[in-house]
């Protein structure tokens, strides 16, 4: 039985030059045929195997377009939003530049370190003791990507934080 007469509405996938897919969208007619490539440069493929929007995201995560073999392969499940799809590596994996998620890292920290820059006023109403434990605090946050282990934290979200003054 083919996928369109077993009841299922395809959706669309846009996916980049190596496969992976970068947003999708409802078939409501408006895209072209599988293989097109978007203004945006992502490629036109439908996915058929999907039921339900949580079917769909595991779909993304663990599937990238083949375009030697015409179809989707499934692979192991992309470990985090910076990852890409090395089809140069042997054999082909998930990889991921470690800049990028310390240049997230340090964003974050920078936000922390902000909202406690009024701790470091010479006139902020707190004592000599409160004041020194925000000074080891910003310490902490500044030495975070250095002391963050990236074989273990893939994400902003794995990051533990210094706790707050």
């Amino acid at each position: 039985m083919s996928e369109s007469n077993r009841g299922i509405s395809p959706i669309v996938a846009l996916h980049n030059e190596n496969g992976v897919i970068v947003r999708t969208d409802i078939d409501n007619g408006i895209y072209p045929e599988d293989g097109s490539i978007m203004r945006g440069g992502e490629i036109v493929h439908r996915i058929y195997e999907c039921d339900g929007s949580a079917a769909l995201q595991e779909f993304v995560n663990t599937h990238v377009w083949d375009e030697a073999l015409d179809e989707w392969l499934t692979v192991d499940r992309r470990p985090n939003y910076h990852s890409f799809w090395d089809r140069s590596a042997s054999p082909a994996k998930w990889t991921w530049d470690l800049e990028v998620i310390k240049n997230e890292i340090r964003a974050q920290r920078d936000m922390k370190l902000f909202h406690t820059d009024w701790a470091m006023l010479p006139d902020a109403p707190i004592s000599a003791e409160k004041r020194q434990q925000y000074i080891d605090y910003r310490q902490a946050l500044r030495d975070i990507t250095d002391t963050v282990d990236l074989t273990v934290v893939d994400s902003v979200d794995k990051v533990i934080w210094p706790e707050e003054v």
